[in-house]
């Protein structure tokens, strides 16, 4: 961190919270790590408590600090804005906002769904459909585990390589049209794999999108299990 210029037209506690951000930024200051009391950082700048305060609470609404109580105050970093009506999906959808999001498949199967998911894909009953679950990343952190089983008409999908975009694929590859007949936003627990996946606790909350996808004409085309690691994440309608 550098001095402050206490002639600058920038008032000063501005200019601590910029100095703390470009700590943030280049690494000098890492997640996780406590701040000086404001008391000593009071005495570094030659200003007063209220005026490192302010910048502290500044930086706290901007979620890069957290305070917890009897312990201090620590560096965090922002959660990540998801859109929740999301029409695009969710490659296209962080690299619009300047995040890398990439995906790991994690299983790719035929098995026999619940009774609502197949009522919803027009399987019989004892008709195998497949399944591809995948471990999905924005800027190298887990994010989402998604789930999502497949009409017959899309069993074309086991061949393909899932480790990009799908919505990619059935858009620009196989021209359908992907709709949202609906999508469900609920709250759901994690599970011990979840948890090792998205590395969180048991039980930890986590956001599960429930969406029925259809193409131009009303068919199925899939159905979808999306759980999001609440802690990093915000949720935005505009």
């Amino acid at each position: 961190m550098h001095t402050i210029d206490s002639n600058s037209s920038v008032p000063l506690y501005s200019q601590i919270k910029d100095l703390i951000l470009t700590a943030i930024e280049d690494g000098t200051l890492k997640q996780g790590e406590k701040l000086p009391s404001e008391m000593i950082l009071a005495q570094k700048y030659g200003v007063s408590r209220i005026t490192i305060r302010k910048a502290l609470e500044s930086l706290e609404e901007d979620e890069r600090l957290v305070r917890i109580q009897g312990k201090g105050t620590f560096i965090t970093t922002p959660k990540k804005k998801f859109k929740a009506d999301d029409q695009i999906g969710f490659t296209k959808s962080w690299e619009m906002l300047g995040k890398t999001a990439r995906t790991v498949v994690l299983k790719m199967e035929l098995i026999s769904p619940k009774k609502s998911i197949r009522d919803f894909l027009g399987a019989k009953e004892d008709e195998p459909v497949v399944c591809s679950k995948r471990l999905r990343f924005v800027d190298d952190a887990p994010l989402s585990i998604e789930t999502n089983y497949y009409s017959r008409n899309l069993n074309f999908i086991i061949s393909e390589d899932l480790n990009g975009s799908l919505f990619d694929i059935l858009m620009n590859k196989h021209a359908l049209t992907i709709k949202y007949q609906t999508r469900i936003l609920t709250l759901c627990k994690a599970t011990a794999e979840e948890a090792a996946l998205l590395g969180v606790k048991k039980n930890s909350p986590l956001i599960l999108f429930k969406d029925k996808l259809i193409d131009d004409t009303g068919a199925p085309l899939f159905y979808s299990l999306q759980v999001y690691n609440a802690e990093n994440m915000d949720l935005y309608i505009r």
